[in-house]
């Protein structure tokens, strides 16, 4: 018999052997939080909505701490969102806080149905040197090394639609692939825009 390919435990396992290096923290490298990821992508795998919507890098308040993009502790255990009732009760929490972004990203989906699969350009937390409790722009040698990982989801869920969300994600995601939307990032003021562009772009569906 051959080897069994499980294209979605790959990728864990290649997050997961990634090194912390000066100025990113790898939150895999601990296996409760990998494990986070795994039941979050079990549990959107066969009934997702087609969309895969790509932010910048993990805040130091939301995946880093979750594993999961686009998410805090806050909004796992406490949004009223189909996925996370189904696994909130499996899903391991160092801290609970609250992050903006996570927040009015997850109201966007519960109020618009949407089950999305979500990732980040560079799936790591760039920090500030010495600074483990800061977010920074990840560099382009980093953007670069976060399409590996880019790839092998696009390729595990196959989405009908990418969205990019902010001009990074979106610059990313235009350098291999052919037709990207673009949504303002609901931080730093963009919260209206962001929610009008994520209706606009399910008008389209």
């Amino acid at each position: 018999m051959g080897m069994i390919i499980n294209p979605m435990e790959d990728l864990l396992r290649l997050l997961g052997d990634r090194k912390n290096s000066e100025g990113v923290f790898n939150p895999y490298v601990d296996d409760r939080i990998l494990n986070n990821l795994r039941i979050f992508f079990e549990a959107i795998r066969e009934k997702n909505s087609g969309i895969l919507f790509v932010g910048e890098a993990p805040g130091y308040l939301g995946a880093r701490i979750t594993g999961i993009p686009f998410t805090s502790g806050d909004v796992i255990l406490s949004l009223s969102h189909p996925v996370f009732e189904e696994i909130r009760e499996r899903i391991f929490l160092s801290r609970i806080v609250s992050e903006r972004t996570a927040s009015i990203f997850w109201k966007g989906m519960k109020d618009n149905r949407i089950i999305p699969v979500v990732w980040n350009a560079f799936p790591f937390h760039p920090h500030e040197p010495d600074k483990l409790m800061s977010n920074r722009r990840p560099a382009m040698s980093e953007l670069e090394e976060g399409k590996v990982y880019l790839k092998m989801v696009i390729d595990l869920f196959k989405p009908e639609k990418i969205v990019g969300i902010g001009r990074v994600a979106e610059g990313v995601l235009k350098s291999f692939v052919k037709n990207v939307y673009y949504l303002r990032h609901p931080s730093r003021g963009g919260k209206m825009l962001f929610l009008e562009g994520l209706m606009a772009l399910l008008k389209g569906c």
